[in-house]
């Protein structure tokens, strides 16, 4: 066992370093991918109206995809290890949660449901 797994909770601290790397991976990636975007869509129009539409966002599933592998990572090693990551749990604990959610609004975006075309 190393130093830093011998670490109590007491010492907890703010530092963005002490946190599990893959926490801020996520929350990048999930940002990232409200700017960046690979859509395919596709319309079909009868007499001026449209009949039939369809929409894939693939940037937004593989952002959904890296955000749900990436919080559950950084809890899972927040929990497992906590003297390895000594930034304060509730703060991991709450990004990593955050990253989760934008695992939830990257699949909706993906398949159009929020902010798609049709």
């Amino acid at each position: 066992m190393t130093a830093a797994d011998q670490r109590t909770e007491h010492e907890s601290t703010m530092r963005p370093g002490d946190a599990p790397r893959s926490m801020w991976v996520g929350l990048v990636v999930g940002l990232l991918a409200f700017v960046l975007k690979l859509t395919f869509s596709s319309t079909s129009t009868v007499n001026g109206e449209m009949v039939e539409c369809s929409f894939f966002d693939a940037g937004a599933l593989l952002a959904a995809g890296v955000c749900l592998l990436c919080g559950i990572l950084a809890v899972s090693g927040k929990l497992r290890r906590p003297g390895r990551f000594p930034m304060h749990a509730g703060v991991v604990l709450g990004v990593s949660g955050v990253v989760l959610l934008l695992a939830v609004v990257h699949v909706l975006r993906a398949f159009g449901v929020v902010g798609g075309i049709c």
